[in-house]
């Protein structure tokens, strides 16, 4: 079951951009890691995000006042209305660490270390990246 969802194209090409825009992504993730985000005090975070977002092409970009982040993505071929609803994608911004905490981010190789880096960061640096 699984060699034949890994021998599907589509999965085939998205897995080989996956691979081709690791180190952008890798760049984002430490760079929004490195930005404190103690729960309840996202915003510089949220702010972070939400111009990445724009960067992107997305479009609508709203941050709300607890610092939640929101924009759609229309594509062409996605022009109509929604008929058959949308998919969401989400990560969160928050961590566990206090403000006191230092979450710099350093790198050793292709190894990226810092506190946080594999909870959050990831999912934030997936969520803008570029087709």
């Amino acid at each position: 079951m699984i060699d034949a969802v890994l021998l599907n194209e589509r999965v085939r090409t998205a897995r080989a951009h996956i691979e081709r825009s690791d180190e952008a992504t890798l760049g984002r993730q430490a760079a929004l890691s490195a930005i404190p985000a103690p729960t309840g005090a996202e915003g510089a975070r949220g702010t972070r995000v939400a111009e990445m977002f724009g960067e992107a092409g997305l479009e609508n970009v709203t941050l709300d006042e607890v610092g939640n982040v929101r924009a759609w993505f229309v594509g062409a071929q996605h022009a109509a209305p929604l008929r058959h609803g949308c998919v969401v994608l989400s990560a969160h911004l928050d961590t566990v660490f206090g403000p006191e905490l230092d979450v710099s981010v350093s790198r050793r190789g292709p190894r990226l270390e810092g506190p946080g880096i594999a909870d959050n960061a990831r999912g934030l640096a997936a969520l803008v990246g570029r087709a």
